[in-house]
């Protein structure tokens, strides 16, 4: 059905979207279980190719709400404390002089790897790639 009206159109639409919710929100979710992966690489893409304007969005939405932002901070700090913590102690530990990479036994270690969070000071040194192979696998399990 074409409307010419586009106020007629937004209110047809709303009216459907309040009586159809439940299935819209349903099949929303099982969209996003099915495509999981795909939407991933989309919202990397779309930062890639908007990383500044999101940044601006980002800024300026803390400077309108900086007791939400606070809370924010605080509730997250909470919920990844582990890491913080693993990091920050991690920061102590020197990379040896020669050190290879754990995984491919290749190039040269260059950074850091935590497999669990809850053994702070027990770290993996691992190139870049393996790195980021690592954490896309990461990724892509949780």
């Amino acid at each position: 059905m074409a409307f010419k009206d586009k106020e007629k159109q937004k209110a047809n639409h709303k009216r459907y979207y309040q009586e159809h919710k439940k299935e819209i929100t349903e099949w929303q979710k099982e969209y996003r279980k099915k495509n999981k992966i795909t939407l991933k690489k989309y919202i990397r893409d779309y930062y890639k190719q908007n990383k500044e304007k999101i940044k601006e969005n980002i800024k300026s939405w803390r400077k309108k709400n900086p007791k939400k932002h606070r809370e924010h901070a605080k509730t997250d700090y909470i919920k990844h404390s582990k890491q913080y913590k693993a990091k920050s102690l991690a920061r102590t530990i020197k990379i040896p002089n020669g050190q290879i990479c754990v995984i491919c036994n290749k190039n040269l270690a260059v950074e850091k790897h935590h497999p669990n969070y809850n053994k702070p000071l027990k770290v993996e040194f691992v190139c870049i790639p393996c790195h980021n192979y690592l954490h896309k696998t990461i990724m892509e399990v949780n």
